[in-house]
């Protein structure tokens, strides 16, 4: 097949998916042959039969490049030019914004699945990697848990970690930085020019939100600092959470706790995560029922988990956010050496929280969950984290 042949069957499929408008055809298409360094193009064309699959075309347009030696044959070079070909197919910053917005008047679930869908259609989000994932179920005496293997993407080893939380004067300085939307990429840095941001205001705040290009569940949302500042997790952590499941009721919002090894993989850059999905957790048993002691509107909840989870619900948010701070910083100070919780060693601090917000009809959930960081000689990737055995 011919290189304008698969320019011509590329730009086509895109408008029978309107993710261009016809009359952008010849726009599109003398954006790829720039792209492919191309001067020419047949106009008398006509389109395969069947349209290939748009990932089809793309896989074919990159090969050409490498061919022609328009890129190296590099994983990253691949990459940086997917995001350049699946550019031309997505609309400016300002234009999904302003659809995000008009779609969310009509209803908010409908703006995530607009949005959704064109990250899923421009290849930002990588379907054909997260379909490499292996997933399923099995009984434990907990309840039923959901066990991912992730194959799309390697996890951050804890060197990679520390490293990450080093403040650097590179552009952008992080992957999470706002400044990515667009970029080429460079080592460290993958290739962002097809990467869309919604800005969403928080507390008077404008944050970003983006879906995850690995997702590691249904619709798998990022929500981050406009500003490059590292983790800090505390009351504000708790407002910010009930204020965007009050913006995206149909999503859950969690934040990792503040700390490495339990803290996850950015913790240079504050962040959320959130998603449509539930987790086995949100089912667990209750062990216990209690109403909190000095904000009596608040239920607390002790749940049957491997974790320690402490599970509060409220319809009023100023009450759920008083008793979550009471919890944490509780916990923050909180040793028993018997079970080897110490909460600090000299000024290390060992103990932080994980904090999961959801609606439930008018109510709000926090689920609040106790982690400690400390390390042994013989664990030293964390007492209470998984050990080298699993």
């Amino acid at each position: 097949m011919s290189i304008d042949q698969i320019i011509h069957d590329f730009v086509t499929k895109a408008s029978a998916k309107h993710r261009i408008h016809v009359l952008d055809y010849y726009y599109a298409v003398n954006r790829l042959l720039h792209l492919l360094q191309l001067d020419k193009f047949d106009t008398e064309l006509l389109p395969s039969l069947p349209l290939p699959k748009l990932l089809d075309s793309l896989d074919q347009l990159v090969a050409y490049a490498v061919k022609e030696e328009i890129i190296a044959d590099t994983p990253r070079a691949r990459d940086e030019f997917e995001a350049q070909i699946m550019d031309v197919l997505t609309p400016l910053p300002s234009t999904v914004n302003k659809e995000f917005w008009e779609s969310y008047q009509e209803a908010p679930m409908r703006a995530t699945d607009d949005f959704y869908q064109l990250c899923r259609d421009n290849d930002y989000i990588k379907t054909r990697q997260i379909a490499k994932n292996e997933e399923y179920t099995v009984s434990s005496p907990y309840g039923d848990l959901s066990i991912t293997i992730n194959l799309s993407k390697p996890e951050k080893t804890r060197q990679e970690i520390l490293e990450a939380q080093k403040v650097t004067d590179e552009y952008p300085k992080c992957q999470l930085c706002a400044e990515n939307e667009g970029y080429h990429g460079r080592p460290g840095i993958a290739g962002r020019t097809n990467h869309r941001v919604i800005r969403i205001p928080i507390h008077g705040e404008n944050w970003g939100f983006q879906y995850s290009p690995y997702a590691y569940y249904n619709e798998h949302c990022i929500i981050f600092t406009k500003k490059h500042i590292p983790m800090n997790v505390g009351t504000h952590t708790i407002h910010n959470l009930l204020e965007l499941v009050t913006v995206l009721p149909h999503y859950f919002v969690g934040s990792n706790a503040g700390l490495p090894i339990v803290g996850g993989s950015m913790l240079g850059h504050e962040h959320y995560q959130g998603g449509r999905h539930t987790f086995p957790m949100e089912s667990a048993k209750v062990l216990d029922t209690w109403q909190w002691q000095t904000q009596p509107e608040v239920t607390a909840e002790r749940l049957y988990w491997p974790m320690s989870v402490v599970r509060l619900r409220s319809d009023d948010k100023e009450a759920l956010i008083q008793a979550g701070t009471e919890l944490m910083q509780a916990w923050e100070s909180y040793s028993n050496e018997a079970l080897a919780i110490v909460a600090a060693t000299n000024t290390e601090k060992h103990n932080a929280v994980t904090l999961i917000a959801r609606r439930n009809g008018s109510a709000y959930e926090l689920d609040v969950v106790l982690r400690n960081n400390r390390t042994t000689e013989a664990f030293p990737d964390g007492i209470f984290h998984p050990h080298q055995d699993v």
